[in-house]
């Protein structure tokens, strides 16, 4: 394993070719789909979102791989956690690198909540600590992100309370998927960076779930987990 700044654990680039191919194969079968009008209309709005989705992803995935980012910072703990959580510990085990953590007793503590981690726990038992990616659960993530933004401002447009088209929300969306600093900090996932992610996420799915009036309690987990991130995400709460 490298100590220096990322390690080997990215595997093998698929390419523009293949991202191309992905995209060119989905939209073709969105088209195929669309040719009877009455279904096309039914099922443009999950068609929307998907499209979003693998958009987002495929085109940060190949900005990934071309700024040479496609595989697991050192600066990024939150996997050697996940990893300590699974074998009962608060601390890291044999952590490669240690910059922006706290040494308390000899031992090693990531300083930020804990949460990020707790996400990555059931794919540290799948793959392994060594073979999960964290920059591909990030701009997984990312991807998730931008069709909440998207949902948000759908919801807005329905309810009234926003003048929007919906080539308008779809180009908002864009805009906030590819040209804001968090389409940056799903690319580089280190430390701080990821739990940003992580934050934006599941405020974005808190603000959703009380735009469409869903529990109660599920808005609060939302909210509770971004605080979970990062304590800041506090001030999204509700103020009187």
């Amino acid at each position: 394993m490298e100590l220096g700044r990322r390690e080997i654990n990215g595997g093998n680039s698929p390419g523009l070719g293949i991202n191309i191919l992905i995209l060119s194969v989905w939209f073709s079968i969105w088209a195929l789909l669309s040719r009877n009008e009455a279904r096309a209309k039914h099922i443009f709005h999950p068609l929307v979102c998907m499209s979003i989705w693998l958009s987002v992803f495929v085109v940060s995935l190949q900005f990934a791989q071309w700024f040479g980012r496609w595989s697991t910072p050192a600066e990024n703990q939150f996997n050697f956690l996940a990893y300590a959580f699974l074998h009962g510990k608060l601390y890291l085990i044999n952590s490669p690198y240690t910059g922006g953590l706290t040494l308390y007793k000899g031992h090693w503590f990531v300083p930020l909540p804990p949460f990020p981690a707790i996400l990555m726990m059931p794919f540290i038992i799948a793959l392994g600590v060594q073979a999960f990616n964290t920059t591909t659960f990030s701009l997984t993530m990312a991807a998730t992100s931008a069709v909440i933004v998207y949902l948000i401002l759908h919801q807005l447009i329905h309810s009234v309370w926003i003048k929007l088209s919906q080539p308008g929300a779809i180009w908002l969306t864009a805009l906030f998927s590819f040209g804001s600093m968090y389409w940056f900090l799903s690319i580089d996932s280190r430390l701080w960076y990821f739990s940003q992610v992580v934050t934006v996420l599941f405020s974005g799915l808190a603000f959703l779930s009380a735009l469409k009036k869903w529990s109660p309690w599920l808005t609060g987990f939302f909210l509770a987990a971004a605080i979970l991130c990062r304590p800041t995400s506090l001030l999204f709460g509700p103020h009187y």
